[in-house]
Formats: C-alpha cells, sequence, structure tokens
C-alpha cells in the first residue's frame, strides 16, 4: 500500500489527526505573517521621522481633478517642495500617478497655463526677473507676437506657455533664438 492511501485511510479513522495537521499548517502561516508584520514594523521604525504628505489615490491626467489622501512618508523620502495644503478640489496640471507625493507643479493653481496651450523654453539670460504666473509678451525680430504666461523653469532656463494659434510662429522663433520675453503689467492669465 503506498503512502497516500495510507494517509487517508488514517485521517478518515481518526479524524482529530485531520484536524490537527489543519491547526499546525495554520500556525505556520500565521507565525509567517506574524514575522512579517513584525520585520515592516521595525524597518518603518528605522526610517526615522516622519510627516504627514498628500499622496495621489489614483491616476490622474492633466486637467482631471485629483483623488487624495493624507499619508505618512520617511523625511529622507519626502522632496523639500513638497505640498503642505491643498485646495479643496485639486486639479492635475499634469499627469499624475497613483501612490505620488504631491508637488506644486502637479497641482493646478491661477499660475498654471490653461491646457491647449503650448509650453517652450527659452534660456534665463537677457530675460527680465519673472515669476511662475506672470503675464508676458513674446516679441521677435523686433515685433510683438503674442502674449503669454510664464510656467516652471530652471536655473538656466525659463518656461513660458503661449496660445495655440501663435505657437507656430513662436516656435520658429524659439528655433532661431530670436525670442525676447517682455513682462507685461497685465493681469496673470489663470487656468
Amino acid at each position: 500500500m503506498s503512502l497516500l492511501p495510507r494517509l487517508r485511510l488514517a485521517f478518515a479513522r481518526r479524524p482529530w489527526l485531520y484536524w490537527l495537521v489543519v491547526a499546525c499548517c495554520a500556525a505556520l502561516v500565521w507565525g509567517q505573517l506574524a514575522a512579517v508584520r513584525t520585520r515592516a514594523e521595525t524597518d518603518r521604525a528605522s526610517w526615522g521621522a516622519s510627516r504627514l504628505v498628500w499622496v495621489a489615490v489614483d491616476d490622474a491626467n492633466p486637467g482631471e481633478p485629483i483623488a487624495v489622501e493624507q499619508r505618512r512618508a520617511p523625511l529622507a523620502m519626502v522632496p523639500s517642495t513638497i505640498l503642505s495644503d491643498l485646495p479643496d478640489l485639486p486639479i492635475a496640471a499634469r499627469s499624475v500617478v497613483a501612490g505620488q507625493m504631491l508637488t506644486p507643479p502637479d497641482v493646478a493653481t491661477e499660475h498654471t497655463p490653461p491646457r491647449d496651450w503650448v509650453t517652450f523654453s527659452v534660456p534665463l539670460d537677457g530675460t527680465p526677473t519673472l515669476h511662475d504666473g506672470d503675464a508676458i509678451a513674446v516679441f521677435a525680430v523686433g515685433r510683438r507676437l503674442c502674449d503669454g504666461m510664464v510656467g516652471l523653469g530652471t536655473d538656466v532656463t525659463v518656461e513660458f506657455a503661449v496660445p495655440p494659434e501663435c505657437a507656430d510662429a513662436v516656435s520658429s522663433a524659439v528655433a532661431a533664438r530670436e525670442v525676447v520675453l517682455g513682462r507685461s503689467e497685465g493681469i496673470p492669465l489663470g487656468v
């Protein structure tokens, strides 16, 4: 008689033996899960100080509302530009993925250009002091091409957005390195 039929016969004659094996398996699984949880809590404690951050719950495309929740994250993982507060209904300024910590460029404000506008980047040298959301006039070869709005930039570039109807002219001027930006005293254009 092979092993499997013997075991089936032993379990049929002694049901308590079957339940003993089931209980041992359950205890083994529970012990493994408890060990994993303890390891996770130990690792989390080793992170040090943590902070509450706003995290996207679902993916969101530009212009869509962002579902958010607050979670704790270790300070070492939190970007220096993390959002400390959000509007009542945050709108995505760019694509956001689930689980992403939200920073100012992720959430549209009154300083965010409309979605259909085209964004360009030019070197910072020769431009006046500009801030996000400033209204600007875009010039090339001594003539005004259109009005626009300053977006994000870096230490060496300025990003600006223009309406789609003048994007072709601005594109040619950017490629020829002929773009000149001027701060306009108009009202920022907003979302």
